[in-house]
């Protein structure tokens, strides 16, 4: 058999008992809520920024090897900016996450609108609704945006996009098709925390697929 995306494993749930659901049937659904969406959009008033004027880049994810080199990171932030591209920055307020983020700013330039740590899951689901394009690794917040229907540029390295890919319709996976060794499913090469794969990414091309999804 086939690999299949886990969102079609889990609705044999329902096909066994006789329910088969359409395509139209198939699509996440998230709801961000009336007070998350009045304290993002009061966040947003604050920091200058109006709904479908800026791109959201969430670099971080829970598995550290999951997620791209932090100097490629600001340097898209930067490539953004030069383009009069607002960027809206969010992680979770864990440790790790928040070391790598204060890697990332002390390589940039420009000045990304920094809500690392800050939010709820449900103001950060507000972010992500409000923005032109989600810019993410094989995480969380990419299942959100992909729920929320906003326009997703996620990079995988280790894990299977045919199974853990964002599940909507506008959407640019990048992958490395220079080792046939992923999708691998391990923390770094060989257990290195490290993962080859995504550090092969290119600044170019990331910035190249987010011009690209917002067509």
């Amino acid at each position: 058999m086939g690999k299949r995306h886990r969102v079609e494993q889990h609705l044999d749930a329902l096909r066994r008992v006789g329910i088969q659901p359409t395509r139209n049937e198939r699509q996440l659904v998230l709801e961000v809520g009336k007070e998350a969406r009045k304290k993002v959009d009061s966040i947003m008033a604050r920091e200058g920024v109006g709904a479908g004027s800026y791109v959201h880049i969430h670099p971080t994810s829970r598995w550290l090897f999951k997620t791209w080199d932090y100097e490629k990171v600001a340097q898209v932030i930067d490539g953004l900016a030069a383009e009069g591209k607002k960027v809206v920055l969010t992680s979770s307020p864990d440790k790790q996450e928040l070391i790598m983020i204060d890697a990332i700013l002390a390589k940039v330039k420009s000045e990304p609108i920094n809500l690392c740590g800050k939010l709820t899951l449900k103001e950060l689901a507000g972010v992500i609704e409000s923005a032109n394009v989600f810019l993410g690794m094989d995480s969380v917040p990419m299942h959100m945006a992909a729920a929320l229907n906003t326009p997703v540029v996620a990079l995988f390295g280790p894990s299977d996009p045919v199974e853990w890919g964002p599940w909507c319709a506008k959407k640019i996976i990048l992958t490395s098709d220079l080792f046939p060794c992923r999708p691998c499913g391990v923390d770094g090469c060989g257990g290195g925390k490290r993962s080859e794969c995504l550090s092969d990414l290119t600044v170019k091309q990331v910035l190249l697929a987010l011009e690209k999804v917002l067509q």
